[in-house]
């Protein structure tokens, strides 16, 4: 990710819109090279910046979640199975 305080690569970004508003892109813009390009505006950082980011993180958290639940259900399952288990006569 790239944070541009001005309009350094003007060449690069006059080719772009917004990511998320179709609008010019001027400085300062964030550049993201993820998956694909994305480049937001200030003025759209500045509307996105709360809830946006909160729900990235919640949707990465899901799947790690998932995973933790599955891991916990098998340790129960292989506890019950023990302590249902026939035992011998001591």
């Amino acid at each position: 990710m790239t944070v541009m305080s001005g309009d350094e690569d003007f060449a690069l970004v006059h080719r772009f819109a917004c990511s998320f508003c179709d609008g010019p892109i001027r400085g300062p813009y964030v550049l993201w090279n993820c998956h694909r390009d994305l480049i937001i505006c200030a003025t759209c950082c500045g509307h996105i910046k709360e809830g946006f980011i909160s729900d990235i993180i919640v949707c990465a958290g899901i799947p790690e979640s998932r995973e933790r639940a599955r891991r916990f259900l098998k340790r129960m399952k292989n506890r019950r199975a023990r302590n249902t288990a026939p035992r011998s006569p001591s």
